[in-house]
């Protein structure tokens, strides 16, 4: 009597237990986005704001590349003025990303105390519901 393939008989298992985990995980997303949508307007426009800010200061990597290409071209064409066009490009993009980032933490915090505040005052909520049912009954 043959034995059955140990690795067949793990995948299979592996992927029985995964394919319920991915429908839970699913399933917790989509609440997860339902719930982010029942979120007062204000508080949604924290976490809008905060994304469209990281999209920009990701993008601004792009422009470094772009930069730098333009400080390279124009130290081989001996272009002096725009190499310290480039450099003073480079130096202007470097303040623009320290403004976006004091933007992002100050975004960042807003909108973690704007859902903490939440979380907390629903579980409160809910606490103390079930405490003067508890206690009528």
């Amino acid at each position: 009597m043959e034995r059955p393939n140990s690795n067949s008989l793990h995948h299979k298992i592996v992927s029985e237990n995964n394919s319920g985990n991915i429908s839970h995980l699913k399933n917790e997303q989509a609440g997860t986005v339902r719930w982010l949508f029942s979120v007062p307007d204000r508080k949604k426009l924290y976490i809008i704001a905060l994304t469209l800010v990281q999209a920009a200061n990701g993008g601004s990597g792009v422009l470094y590349a772009l930069l730098m290409r333009n400080i390279v071209d124009a130290a081989v064409r001996q272009d002096s003025d725009g190499f310290w066009m480039g450099i003073a490009s480079i130096l202007l993009l470097v303040m623009i990303q320290l403004a976006l980032w004091a933007i992002i933490c100050w975004l960042n915090d807003l909108s973690e105390v704007a859902f903490e505040n939440i979380i907390k005052s629903r579980l409160t909520y809910t606490y103390l519901r079930e405490t003067v049912f508890a206690s009528s009954s």
